[in-house]
């Protein structure tokens, strides 16, 4: 069952101690393999002639891709746009410029789309083809476990990918993961008062999503010491 488009709520459903174990291996599979869903017998069917279709073809796709695959992929978008709930889940074929650097993606969008935090990354894209969609909201690309280093291509690069389309009924705080606390002011208006409160200024507290650490393994070489003067290594 895809929980995020089943007709019966994920919510709504009876948790006893094999639903809490069918979960964890469901999160097992995720993890470790790389694993697709489908809404319906007809989006299972083009599912599976996709990917016979690039498995039986003898050369490479090209660049500028079917056209019948864009032209579906715009009309599967306009309905997803209309009837996000109704359409999640449905796969389409893009192409995307790449804006960003790769990052981790935040518990919130983890949590939002049952991605495996920690697991997940995403890029900042705009959607080149189909056309007519740079307004729409579809801002991210996001790939989990051994698909993560697919997305680590240099910023300005365009990627032709298949993609399923995602809806969630919830406000995202940030995309980004942070593993570091922040706080701070800042400045809400324009003002050359001397007080903080005149100058408008606001504090701020973003709370880290998690920790990152090191953990020691083993030591390279002979340990140094800063020494007193300019901060140059010095060996004991």
């Amino acid at each position: 069952m895809d929980d995020s488009t089943a007709m019966v709520p994920a919510r709504f459903v009876d948790r006893d101690e094999r639903h809490v174990k069918l979960e964890d291996f469901k999160q097992l599979l995720r993890d470790r393999h790389t694993v697709a869903t489908f809404v319906s017998a007809d989006d299972l069917a083009k599912r599976l002639n996709k990917d016979l279709r690039q498995l039986l073809s003898s050369s490479e796709p090209e660049a500028t891709g079917r056209r019948e695959d864009f032209g579906e992929s715009a009309d599967t978008i306009s309905k997803f746009l209309l009837l996000p709930a109704q359409y999640s889940g449905k796969q389409v074929r893009v192409v995307v410029k790449v804006l960003s650097e790769p990052f981790p993606a935040s518990r919130d969008i983890c949590e939002a789309f049952q991605l495996p935090f920690g697991r997940t990354v995403g890029v900042r894209v705009s959607l080149q083809n189909p056309s007519g969609f740079e307004r729409s909201g579809l801002d991210e690309l996001y790939a989990r476990g051994e698909q993560g280093p697919q997305l680590m291509v240099p910023t300005n690069s365009s990627l032709d990918v298949f993609a399923d389309l995602q809806f969630a009924d919830r406000h995202i705080r940030h995309v980004a993961a942070r593993f570091k606390s922040e706080s701070g002011t800042y400045a809400s208006i324009g003002t050359l008062a001397l007080t903080p409160t005149q100058l408008g200024l606001q504090p701020y507290y973003n709370e880290a999503d998690a920790k990152v650490a090191m953990l020691f393994s083993q030591i390279v070489g002979k340990p140094t010491r800063t020494g007193p003067k300019n901060g140059v290594p010095v060996t004991p």
